[in-house]
């Protein structure tokens, strides 16, 4: 008897994700308030650094942790910059970029 498993997780997309940032807690924060963000979980590490946190939204998940140079993850402040850039698509960019500055 074969099993099916699901290859794409239930409430994901082909792609999704995941950034390292600096002080990952306050960018969880900000993306609630920027663009109401719901948080899906968080898992801390003994130090207390963000090792996985998941953010759903709109219908998008989004996986964000602290950057931890021992384990060779580095944010883009580390780096200097970034190569990756995120669309973010809206039915109003004027009232999200609003919400944004806001926040």
């Amino acid at each position: 008897m074969t099993t099916s498993v699901k290859p794409i997780p239930e409430g994901y997309h082909t792609v999704s994700p995941n950034l390292v940032i600096k002080n990952a807690a306050a960018a969880i924060e900000f993306y609630k308030k920027a663009f109401g963000a719901k948080e899906r979980g968080r898992m801390a590490g003994p130090d207390g650094r963000i090792m996985h946190a998941e953010l759903q939204i709109s219908d998008s998940v989004v996986m964000i942790c602290d950057e931890m140079l021992e384990y060779g993850t580095r944010s883009p402040q580390t780096l200097g910059g970034t190569p990756v850039s995120l669309f973010l698509y809206v039915p109003d960019v004027d009232a999200s970029f609003q919400q944004a500055i806001s926040a």
